[in-house]
C-alpha cells in the first residue's frame, strides 16, 4: 500500500510538473501566434449526425478550452450536408488535428490570422468561462461550453506540487547528513565538534 502512495503521488507530481513547464512554454509562443489543437468527432446517427469537438487554443497569454456537442436531425437543420460529408470522410472516427497560426504584420501591427473563436460571456481576471446554445462553426443547435484560464495562474498551480517535493526532499536529504553527523551543508566530520561546522561555521540542528 505504501509503494503503491509512493508511486501515485510520484507520477501525479510527475505529471503536474510536464504540464507546468509545457504551460510556461506556449505562454512565450501565445505572444507570437496561436497553437490549436482540435479533436473532433462526427459521425451519422439514425436521426441524422451527431458531432462532438474538443478545441484548445493558446494566445495572447491565455489557454482556451471549447466543447462542442451537436446534435442534429436530416429535417430542418441547415449545414447538415456539409457535417454528413465530413463524417462519411473521417469514417465516423475521432480526428486529431495541430496547428500554428503565426502572426501578421500590417501597418507595423500584429494581427492573428484567425480570429480567436472563443468569446468568453463572463468571468473574473484570470478565470473565465460563458456557454451558448449555437455551433459557431457549422450555426447548428447544441451545447458549446468555454472555459479560458491564464497561462502564469494554470503555471503556478501546477508548480505548487513539483516545487513542494522538492523542498520535502532536500530537507530530508539535510537531515541525513546531520544524522551521519557530517555537516549538512560541507559535509565537515562534526563529530568532534557537533555544535558548530568549523569548516564553514554553520551551526546544525541536532535531532532530538
Amino acid at each position: 500500500m505504501r509503494r503503491l502512495r509512493r508511486f501515485l503521488i510520484f507520477t501525479l507530481t510527475f505529471l503536474s510538473f510536464l504540464i507546468c513547464v509545457a504551460t510556461v512554454v506556449f505562454w512565450i509562443r501565445s505572444y507570437t501566434g496561436q497553437d490549436i489543437a482540435v479533436r473532433e468527432h462526427t459521425r451519422r446517427t439514425d436521426e441524422g449526425i451527431a458531432r462532438d469537438k474538443l478545441l484548445l487554443v493558446s494566445e495572447r497569454s491565455m489557454l482556451f478550452v471549447t466543447t462542442v456537442s451537436v446534435s442534429a436531425s436530416r429535417s430542418g437543420s441547415h449545414g447538415i450536408s456539409r457535417e454528413e460529408d465530413r463524417a462519411d470522410f473521417t469514417g465516423g472516427h475521432p480526428v486529431w488535428e495541430y496547428l500554428r497560426e503565426p502572426k501578421v504584420t500590417v501597418l507595423g501591427r500584429q494581427f492573428l490570422r484567425v480570429e480567436s473563436v472563443d468569446k468568453i460571456l463572463s468571468g473574473w481576471g484570470p478565470l473565465r468561462w460563458g456557454k451558448s446554445s449555437t455551433d459557431p462553426d457549422t450555426f447548428l443547435p447544441g451545447a458549446v461550453n468555454r472555459f479560458a484560464i491564464s497561462h502564469w495562474l494554470l503555471a503556478l498551480l501546477t508548480a505548487i506540487l513539483p516545487l513542494y517535493r522538492c523542498i520535502r526532499w532536500f530537507r530530508r536529504f539535510r537531515s541525513r547528513w546531520t544524522r551521519r553527523g557530517l555537516c549538512p551543508i560541507c559535509h565537515y566530520d562534526l563529530r568532534a565538534t557537533p555544535t558548530r561546522c568549523p569548516e564553514c561555521g554553520h551551526t546544525p540542528e541536532i535531532p532530538a
